[in-house]
């Protein structure tokens, strides 16, 4: 397996993600800077950028320290991608949610996000197939997993309700997301 796609292969795909990821939020905030759905969807492609990179580095480091310091901070964007991504769809959708709701989604990523660089999110890294240097979860990051499942399975019951049910730009829209 290691022979068919080495982490090389991961390393770039990585490094392609980062620069689409970052020119595609800013095609879409020089589009429209004030729409507040262009900007929680740029923010959300800053997010999916800072992890592509710090992917990048972790997959060519060949010191387990510094591999894991890429590592945890690749996924301080990752924690905030589903609190972000949820209000990206309901600001497109034009749907309310409530705003203690959405706080505490935001508070929810925010301690992950504290969490990162502790045991209780990841204890470690060691080999796993291809990868020398894999974070072994902590205890926290199946809550990570729970919240980052729940929101999106929440944005896209919204978006898939919004196909079904409307037509013209907003479906487009939704089926471009």
């Amino acid at each position: 397996m290691n022979s068919l796609f080495p982490l090389g292969y991961y390393a770039i795909s990585g490094l392609l993600n980062f620069a689409t990821s970052s020119l595609l939020g800013l095609f879409v905030i020089a589009k429209n800077p004030t729409g507040k759905a262009n900007r929680l969807f740029s923010l959300f492609c800053v997010l999916v950028a800072e992890w592509s990179f710090f992917y990048f580095l972790w997959l060519l480091s060949s010191n387990p320290v510094i591999a894991e310091f890429y590592l945890r901070t690749c996924m301080v964007g990752v924690v905030f991608m589903p609190s972000v991504f949820t209000a990206f769809v309901l600001s497109l959708l034009n749907k309310r949610l409530n705003k203690w709701i959405l706080i505490g989604n935001y508070v929810t990523s925010g301690l992950f996000a504290v969490l990162v660089y502790t045991p209780l999110f990841a204890n470690g890294v060691g080999r796993h197939l291809v990868f020398p240097f894999w974070a072994f979860p902590g205890p926290a990051f199946p809550l990570h997993l729970i919240h980052f499942g729940a929101n999106v399975i929440y944005a896209h019951y919204l978006m898939f309700k919004v196909i079904r049910e409307s037509s013209g730009n907003l479906k487009n829209q939704v089926l471009f997301v």
